[in-house]
């Protein structure tokens, strides 16, 4: 991507949040609520038409995975081409089937209604409950990933694994 004279450059900081959160989302999915996990990361595509951004990005479709830490970075690498590259680690925790599927669509784990969403929400996330019955947590790890982050044509952040 050629720099945009026109447009503001990328704040490290606003670099940083984009990438967190994207960093939380892309690792965590859910078998049986892809859409939750698609829905979520339509929000980092460049066009909002074009899932292929990040629409797959490292999931087969199976299994259950929940990023409950993200840290911050040490360092932030501004590109010539005004792109920034981030790159975060994450605490991810999977998950084993205990149950047959759960039918239940509109309780999750905690028995709250799926749709109480709070107030000050700014998006939604991808990551499952960390309690929904049928699923019991297993070893969580560390995963490192990289990020590009920069300004898309329309002016908002478009973040894409590096």
């Amino acid at each position: 991507m050629a720099p945009d004279r026109g447009a503001p450059a990328v704040r490290k900081t606003a670099a940083v949040a984009i990438a967190t959160r994207f960093t939380a989302d892309v690792l965590s999915w859910d078998e049986d609520a892809p859409e939750v996990r698609a829905a979520a990361l339509c929000a980092y595509a460049g066009d909002p038409h074009d899932g292929g951004n990040t629409a797959a990005a490292g999931w087969d479709g199976r299994g259950r995975k929940r990023v409950d830490l993200v840290l911050p970075p040490e360092d932030v690498l501004r590109l010539a081409t005004g792109e920034l590259v981030v790159s975060l680690t994450a605490r991810v925790v999977t998950y084993i089937r205990t149950a047959a599927i759960w039918s239940e669509p509109t309780v999750t784990g905690s028995g709250a209604p799926a749709s109480s969403v709070p107030r000050d929400a700014v998006a939604p996330a991808a990551a499952p409950s960390p309690d929904t019955p049928g699923w019991a947590a297993t070893q969580a790890y560390w995963v490192t990933i990289s990020t590009v982050v920069h300004r898309a044509d329309a002016g908002h952040l478009v973040v894409e694994l590096a």
